[in-house]
């Protein structure tokens, strides 16, 4: 009885050890390299036999043999194929056994870089790059990170090789390389998964004129493999050309104003023109440039900015004198509130003064709320055509501007229809009005949407007529050809006529 249990004790430790048993030793490796494995744990007496896929024993080239650890140099040819299997075994002659523990042997892997977070945070102290400066050489201090993502398989220490050259540096054009390391600290980013990673410093100097990335990759002496190079890094972009730049400046001014380029990249040039109301008073190469009236009204302000490595052109509209123009509704139904008009505000104006007055000088019955800011509400108790003028105070002095309005009753007669722009230069339009305000009107436009009209002079002489159709709801009149002056609009809209009284002022 006690011989039986000692032999059933012996076998569940022998299945406890088979169990239990591994195998030691890198699990990478790359062409030629020899490193040394062994087993966890072993038996003594037990027979363990070896055999390796793609690797020999290094002190006989045996891909078989008994041990219970050997020196492996892994063949050239290694790929993601190498294996090492041990089995028991009864005697080393014997071809079959009872495997105990298998080791996969992949080929050295290498991290693939990339340029190092230029924002701060735990992954490092961010790099801040310099602008580049076309026709000078600098020495830039270019960062990389090489994450970690397995300790065993990279080894951490001593796993791959770096040196500073173009090898293991890829470089623009004409740019050289300084100096260059690997740190061997290893650091921890938090906000990349807590990501372990090596950093590498690399130092290049630039020609002055070629753009381009900066990369970097990693190598591994594999021995009689050879020299085990990783993939480049993504790369760190540099530019010579210009950075976003503008003008700087007042939109506005009166008759004089200074206008430049900040941080004009070291030894750009810059060509000024100008166009329209303003003009270059002075030298047009300098920064910054001085900007003169040459009548109210807007203008242009070009700046050409040359390197030796590129050019680009930049702009600024500008208003000279402070011009602004009334926005509001061209046709008023007699007696109603809710008409605004306005301009926008002019900085450092001191009053805005509205007054309505007929095309003869004088002054309808009407209310006015909010005169002396840039908005007002007008209610008109006549019927015609009317000028709404608007003197401002501004820094340049007083500015006036004025604006066209036709009052009609009934209110339908005119509500219906849209005419703009009044006073005209080139063309009139006409148009069924569609706002929400005309709604009770718009819902006859379904059956009521053809109409004619006509412009007639003050002698009563037709001078344009138009028509609507299927295609075209509105009707457009050039009057670009007919001189200044009042004139009057017919509207022919099934056996009602609706008349206007417009103005044409080139």
């Amino acid at each position: 009885m006690k011989k039986i249990l000692l032999f059933l004790c012996v076998i569940f430790v022998s299945m406890t050890d088979a169990k239990s048993q591994t195998i030691t030793g890198a699990p990478r490796a790359c062409g030629g390299e020899t490193f040394g494995y062994g087993l966890s744990s072993w038996s003594s007496g037990t027979i363990y036999k070896w055999k390796i896929t793609k690797g020999k024993r290094s002190s006989d080239n045996a891909t078989e043999f008994c041990g219970l650890s050997a020196n492996i140099t892994w063949d050239n040819s290694l790929g993601n194929d190498g294996k090492i299997q041990v089995y028991t075994v009864s005697d080393c002659s014997s071809s079959t056994g009872t495997l105990l523990a298998t080791l996969d042997v992949k080929k050295f892997d290498f991290p693939q870089g990339s340029p190092m977070p230029t924002t701060n945070g735990t992954c490092a102290s961010s790099p801040a790059y310099p602008s580049l400066n076309c026709g000078v050489s600098q020495d830039i201090d270019v960062w990389f990170m090489l994450p970690l993502y397995n300790n065993t398989d990279y080894n951490q220490t001593n796993a791959y090789d770096f040196t500073p050259n173009l090898d293991h540096v890829s470089l623009p054009a004409g740019w050289t390389i300084v100096s260059g390391a690997l740190i061997s600290s290893t650091y921890v980013c938090t906000e990349i998964a807590n990501l372990p990673y090596k950093r590498i410093r690399v130092t290049v100097r630039t020609d002055g004129v070629h753009d381009g990335d900066v990369k970097v990759r990693v190598s591994r002496n594999c021995g009689g493999g050879g020299i085990l190079y990783g993939a480049w890094s993504m790369g760190k972009t540099f530019s010579f050309a210009i950075p976003n730049i503008s003008i700087s400046g007042p939109h506005e001014f009166c008759s004089t104003e200074t206008y430049s380029i900040p941080n004009l990249p070291v030894g750009a040039t810059v060509s000024w023109s100008a166009t329209g109301s303003i003009g270059i008073s002075g030298a047009s190469n300098v920064n910054p440039v001085t900007v003169t009236k040459i009548t109210d009204g807007l203008g242009t302000l070009t700046a050409i900015v040359s390197t030796a490595c590129s050019s680009v052109t930049i702009t600024k509209n500008i208003t000279a004198g402070y011009q602004r123009s009334i926005t509001g509704p061209y046709s008023l139904c007699l007696n109603t509130w809710g008409n605004v008009y306005s301009v926008y505000e002019i900085l450092g104006a001191t009053n805005y003064q509205w007054r309505l007055e007929r095309i003869n000088g004088t002054s309808p019955t009407h209310t006015m709320m909010g005169n002396g800011g840039n908005m007002i509400t007008l209610s008109v108790g006549n019927t015609g055509m009317f000028i709404l003028y608007l003197t401002i105070t501004t820094p340049c002095g007083p500015f006036e501007t004025n604006f066209f309005i036709t009052v009609s009753d009934p209110c339908d007669e005119w509500g219906m229809f849209t005419v703009y722009p009044n006073p005209s230069s080139t063309e009139l339009k006409i148009v069924y009005k569609t706002d929400e305000s005309n709604k009770a009107t718009n819902e006859r436009l379904l059956v009521r949407n053809d109409f004619n009209v006509k412009l007639i002079n003050k002698k009563g002489k037709v001078l344009r007529e138009g028509k609507t159709s299927t295609n075209n709801k509105g009707i457009v009149l050039q009057v670009a050809d007919l001189p200044n002056g009042i004139y009057y609009l017919h509207i022919y809209d099934g056996k009602k006529i609706s008349k206007q009284q417009l103005v044409i002022s080139h």
